[in-house]
């Protein structure tokens, strides 16, 4: 290990070993503001958060430049503004089934992320989600989403990129 048993909230740890991989561990929201944190966001390119986290801070893993991927577990249910702003290298993430809202921002210039796994319960995308994600190739926004902020880095940015964003419902396919 690199980095062992950092606070990175009220009731959670994070470690870092030698390979990159940052583990959280523990209950509650993940806040990851410590100055050993920010000073190594660029040994991390991959991040595992463990069972029993329920959210992600605002901010919290921005601008963590090496990140490639996260997938989230069933725990998390809330992602804060800008969670994964900035992150350069992420690629791929994978969503809690739990999330019913993704945060303005969420995302917002991550400009190698390709695809996202939307839960099948999200109800809400607000505004900049994916704005200046400039190499997703497709979104698949699940039948449960109720409200769109479509001209803020949705549906405008999908058109000037050519990103085809397809909604199911039930009379078939409607693509925007």
């Amino acid at each position: 290990m690199l980095i062992k048993n950092q606070k990175a909230g009220p009731h959670c740890t994070w470690s870092l070993s030698e390979d990159g991989v940052m583990t959280i561990r523990g209950k509650g929201k993940v806040k990851l503001q410590s100055n050993l944190a920010w000073e190594n966001k660029g040994n991390v390119k991959q991040v595992i958060i463990q069972k029993g986290i329920t959210g992600i801070g605002e901010y919290a893993f921005g601008n963590y430049d090496n990140l490639t991927e996260i997938k989230l577990p069933k725990t998390v249910n809330e992602l804060e503004e800008e969670a994964f702003a900035y992150c350069d290298n992420l690629v791929y993430i994978t969503l809690s089934p739990n999330i019913k809202v993704l945060p303005k921002g969420a995302f917002k210039e991550c400009k190698s992320l390709k695809k996202v796994i939307f839960p099948k319960k999200l109800k809400v995308i607000k505004q900049y989600a994916f704005s200046g994600c400039s190499n997703m190739e497709k979104l698949v926004i699940p039948d449960s989403v109720e409200k769109m902020r479509l001209n803020y880095g949705l549906t405008g940015y999908a058109e000037e990129h050519g990103i085809t964003i397809i909604r199911f419902s039930y009379e078939g396919y409607n693509t925007w």
